[in-house]
């Protein structure tokens, strides 16, 4: 299969969402797949075909292109860190996959869960991982998001292309699959952040065992971390959002294991960056 990463992160953002811990992790666990960066100007390149593109919809119009080129593409939220090897989403034995919101107690980190209509709470997505192997599938999601731009609507919780990810998610039309369902014993993102104090209380319980990051679940049993990802919107300091050391209590070993496979480094220049015109 032939895969390509997608982040939409402009200049002003790439230390405030900490991009480089991104690219470095990816780096360390894909160093053959390309990860393609829309900054400054990649984003004005897209915004040559879809002016009306901005921050609450943007994923599904940077990914799209690629989807012409690629067999699976994965869209990665900036303030991610890969922990683990993404096989199971480069096998690309779905049409649409993602990540669960809302942890096993039912809340998006320390809020009430979120989910509209018949969505069942846990099977609620978050849009920042989001693959698909189907250029219909970001057909389908950016139309949607310039309808709802045009009328100015954010979708019925107000989270813009996240409701619109879940409508077509849910829709029965694409053969859809969730990363982590409720009971996995893996997890790709913001379901493993809980707490009472912060959305991130369950961080400073993780540990490594067998060079990898585990989490216990609330009913005991090991879940595995493949990803991190800090979220919270933009009410989150931006020097939170990276800061693990600092603002998230996690345990030495677990902070040894993030510099590990984040050493590397990388300039977000040195990435692929789509040109004038990318798949066009």
């Amino acid at each position: 299969m032939k895969v390509a990463f997608s982040t939409w992160c402009t200049d002003d953002y790439f230390e405030k969402a900490g991009l480089n811990k991104l690219l470095s992790s990816t780096t360390h666990f894909h160093p053959d797949v390309d990860h393609y960066v829309y900054d400054d100007e990649g984003t004005e390149n897209v915004k040559e075909k879809w002016p009306w593109m901005w921050g609450r919809w943007m994923m599904a119009s940077t990914c799209l292109d690629l989807s012409k080129t690629y067999d699976v593409v994965l869209h990665l939220d900036g303030d991610c860190i890969i922990t683990a090897p993404l096989d199971e989403i480069i096998e690309g034995d779905y049409d649409v996959a993602g990540t669960r919101n809302n942890n096993d107690y039912g809340k998006a980190g320390m809020h009430p869960g979120i989910t509209f209509g018949n969505i069942p709470m846990f099977g609620f997505l978050n849009a920042g991982l989001v693959a698909s192997t189907k250029t219909e599938f970001w057909e389908d999601w950016n139309n949607i998001n310039h309808e709802w731009d045009k009328a100015k609507s954010y979708g019925p919780t107000g989270g813009g292309e996240n409701d619109s990810l879940n409508i077509i998610f849910h829709s029965g039309k694409y053969k859809s699959k969730i990363l982590d369902p409720i009971g996995s014993d893996i997890s790709y993102g913001i379901n493993n952040a809980w707490g009472e104090d912060t959305n991130w209380d369950s961080w400073s319980e993780m540990y490594v065992n067998n060079d990898r990051i585990y989490l216990d679940s609330p009913k005991g049993y090991p879940i595995m971390i493949k990803v991190l990802h800090v979220a919270g919107g933009t009410g989150i300091a931006p020097t939170m959002k990276q800061n693990h050391r600092e603002n998230y209590k996690m345990k030495p070993e677990v902070l040894d294991y993030i510099d590990h496979i984040t050493s590397h480094s990388p300039d977000h220049k040195s990435n692929k960056r789509p040109s004038k015109g990318y798949g066009l």
